[in-house]
Order: structure tokens, then C-alpha cells, then sequence
């Protein structure tokens, strides 16, 4: 059974090997086999979005960290008085 990422990439095949013979051909198994796929695919694309929430929070920090940054470089500058009207 293919495993499918959200994106339509093909990550890989569910397969199993039992040591008995069965037939595996029958709808019951089949949508067994199409529910895991799903659930692995599901799981791989929660952490690929979890992972990108990741660095997107880390960029924005680090935004943040600039404008504060900024924002206390520009209020030290008006606090100093003007060269020339002391």
C-alpha cells in the first residue's frame, strides 16, 4: 500500500510478511492497510508542519529581538540632547 505525503509525494510502501500464507485480497484488509498508510502519512506531515511552526516562531523572536533592539537604540539617541543646544 503507498504511502503518500500531503504534498502527493510517494514516501514509501506499507507491506507486511507473515510467516503463514493469507489472502490478503479482500476489502476488510485492504482498508486496514489504507487506514495505517493514511495514519503514517498523516503523522509525517504533522511533524514536517510542526517542524516549519519551529523555525517560523525562531524568526519571528528574532524579529522581535531586532525591533527591540532598535526601538531602545532610537529611545537612548532621543534621550542625549542635540549637539549645539546644550
Amino acid at each position: 500500500m503507498p504511502i503518500t505525503l500531503a504534498d502527493g509525494e510517494l514516501f514509501g510502501t506499507l507491506c507486511a510478511i507473515d510467516s503463514s500464507p493469507s489472502n490478503v485480497n479482500n476489502p476488510m484488509v485492504l482498508r486496514t492497510f489504507k487506514l495505517f498508510a493514511e495514519l503514517i502519512s498523516d503523522h509525517l506531515d504533522a511533524g514536517e508542519s510542526l517542524k516549519a511552526a519551529h523555525v517560523s516562531l525562531e524568526r519571528e523572536r528574532e524579529l522581535a529581538e531586532l525591533r527591540e533592539h532598535r526601538r531602545s537604540s532610537f529611545a537612548d539617541r532621543l534621550s542625549q540632547p542635540l549637539p549645539g543646544f546644550t
